[in-house]
């Protein structure tokens, strides 16, 4: 669905018991990719426990493209399981990281992974701003 009127329902729905309709939020939330959807989907990437609901919600914020989501997508490639991590790694080289601080955290974040993670490869390479890609090796 990609539609601006259907944001605030569709943030509603972020809400919802069942993790089939946050699921389907959460990616129509991604395909309508707006300031306004950063907050709630932040919001709701704290909250929600169904790793499927987190990952369509990390994609979400990746394809808003705001550095808001900075600090989560670290977190969360930190913290959160397999699946989540590999869809953080890419949302963080979806954001529009235009300040050298902002961006030598996200490189830094991707980085750590790299030596932590058993799932290594998926940070290792990274879309740049220019559309280059920045190869990280260990």
């Amino acid at each position: 669905m990609e539609d601006s009127r259907a944001v605030e329902l569709l943030v509603d729905l972020l809400q919802d018991p069942c993790p089939l309709v946050r699921v389907s939020a959460s990616y129509a939330l991604g395909r309508n990719a707006k300031p306004a959807i950063v907050a709630p989907v932040i919001t709701a990437l704290k909250q929600d426990w169904n790793g499927y609901v987190r990952k369509g919600l990390v994609w979400a914020l990746g394809n808003a493209k705001d550095p808001v989501g900075l600090d989560v997508l670290i977190d969360v490639l930190e913290r959160d399981i397999t699946a989540v991590r590999l869809w953080a790694a890419s949302a963080l080289g979806q954001l529009n990281l235009t300040e050298p601080v902002l961006l030598e955290q996200g490189v830094m974040a991707l980085i750590q992974s790299l030596e932590r993670d058993p799932w290594r490869w998926y940070a290792a390479i990274v879309p740049g701003q220019s559309g280059n890609y920045w190869i990280a090796t260990h």
